[in-house]
């Protein structure tokens, strides 16, 4: 199974390569990084990115700033991989991430969307890490949920409830 990560970033050039090199040691072999840069000042190189993601990352610059919605797709328009992961430039992708990942849509192939958790750092990270665990809980509150595999599996409601 192979995965495509999209990194949007946007002027976090420091935390970005913190982020790739998460992506870069995950002990997985099948993946590609494709960073979107949404008009950072200065933009991000082809280095930077290559330097902390390795050679499977590719870069691919806005010239002005579009926001999340369109960073993402673009990313997405550039993906080859049969899985997409979006991980902003401010997370870490936990080390086995991938291959756990890789475990369990193959144990569960009636799986469309796994949703991992991720913890931010940097600067807002008490902030955004506070928000998202509220924003889990409330989603958790509306939804059915089995437990199995070590996955939470969510009912049919959990579209609705996002």
């Amino acid at each position: 199974m192979r995965f495509s990560i999209v990194v949007p970033t946007l002027n976090r050039h420091e935390i970005l390569r913190e982020a790739l090199s998460s992506i870069r040691s995950q002990g997985f072999a099948d993946w590609e990084v494709i960073v979107v840069d949404d008009g950072s000042n200065p933009r991000v190189t082809i280095d930077e990115v290559t330097e902390a993601g390795g050679p499977t990352t590719r870069l691919i610059c806005h010239d002005a700033t579009r926001g999340m919605p369109t960073v993402n797709n673009t990313g997405l328009a550039h993906a080859s991989g049969d899985i997409v992961i979006y991980l902003d430039d401010d997370d870490l992708l936990a080390h086995g991430a991938l291959a756990e990942l890789d475990t369990h849509f193959r144990l569960h192939e009636e799986i469309d969307c796994i949703f991992m958790n991720v913890l931010a750092f940097g600067a807002n990270a008490a902030q955004s890490n506070a928000n998202q665990e509220k924003a889990v809980a409330e989603v958790l509150k509306r939804v059915s949920v089995k437990e199995e595999d070590g996955l939470w599996l969510l009912g049919p409601e959990t579209f609705d409830a996002l």
